[in-house]
């Protein structure tokens, strides 16, 4: 009886020093934990086409009941973009969350409405949740439900946008960047900032507008911009509830411009992004002073 005992106490104490097991089977390993912002890697999740994988993390000490990412993670069909209407009606065409994601499958922010993917609390007061997705450009935010029911839609405090430093003006939403040219989806080949240092500037100033109020322009200089020449100009206005960072930000015009014309698919251009917003009866470039 003693020598059972004996047996029951080392067996006992083997067990609690081990991870818990069912049938013979060790516990998974806990979920890695992740810093806060967005970590991107290589796909691992065992789902869609994607080449990669996001992890969005957010961390508070205040008393919550749930996180929610939202941004442009859905897809459409190749096949179905001739269906597009023009302010949101596209309830005909199909819409696919990022796990769903097939190669050659196109991004549609917007389209719907943007996915929303709830975050899971791994540990007191860290909230993450990893999406597939393929490279391109995403823009995203954090809507925080606290527990007397009290909700706020936010950027990443971790991962804010560039801003206006005149102004504080910035695009509205946190960005992140998957993926390069090489390995994205169709038609973001451009978007990817390039690391060769052949790229432009953008500069914030402001001019007077025709009712008299000072308003900001964002202003992209190509690179080797030299001002004692002519150079052709483009003049970019944003969506609604926009503003002069839109193109350069969310539009990735700078980066745009640069590839194109180092690519020589276009002649040096300087490209003059507007805020329409800030202007009573909106933008009228022949009242420009």
């Amino acid at each position: 009886m003693k020598r059972m005992k004996t047996f029951l106490a080392a067996f006992l104490s083997l067990a609690l020093a081990m991870p818990t097991t069912f049938s013979g089977v060790v516990a998974a390993e806990e979920a890695k934990t992740y810093k806060p912002g967005v970590t991107v890697e290589a796909n691992q999740t065992g789902k869609s086409d994607a080449a990669y994988q996001a992890t969005f993390v957010y961390e508070s000490d205040e008393d919550i009941e749930k996180v929610t990412v939202a941004g442009n993670f859905q897809w459409h069909l190749e096949s179905e973009r001739d269906q597009y209407k023009p302010n949101n009606s596209n309830d005909d065409m199909q819409q696919f969350r990022a796990e769903d994601y097939k190669a050659g499958m196109y991004n549609s922010s917007g389209l719907h409405g943007q996915e929303a993917y709830e975050l899971e609390e791994t540990s007191e007061g860290h909230y993450q949740v990893t999406i597939p997705v393929p490279g391109n450009l995403y823009f995203y935010d954090y809507t925080v439900t606290y527990a007397d029911g009290s909700k706020v839609t936010m950027k990443d405090p971790a991962n804010m946008p560039k801003a206006n430093p005149a102004n504080g003006h910035d695009s509205g939403h946190s960005l992140v960047y998957v993926g390069n040219g090489a390995n994205c989806t169709k038609g973001q080949e451009w978007i990817y900032p390039r690391t060769d240092g052949k790229t432009g500037t953008v500069q914030y100033v402001t001019y007077t507008a025709f009712d008299g109020s000072t308003q900001p322009l964002g202003i992209y200089l190509p690179y080797g911009y030299d001002s004692s020449k002519t150079y052709k100009t483009i003049y970019m206005s944003h969506g609604g509830g926009g503003n002069e960072m839109e193109w350069s930000q969310l539009g990735a015009a700078k980066n745009i411009f640069d590839n194109l014309i180092n690519d020589g698919q276009v002649k040096p251009t300087v490209v003059v992004m507007i805020n329409e917003s800030g202007i009573a009866g909106g933008f009228q470039t022949d009242k420009v002073v």
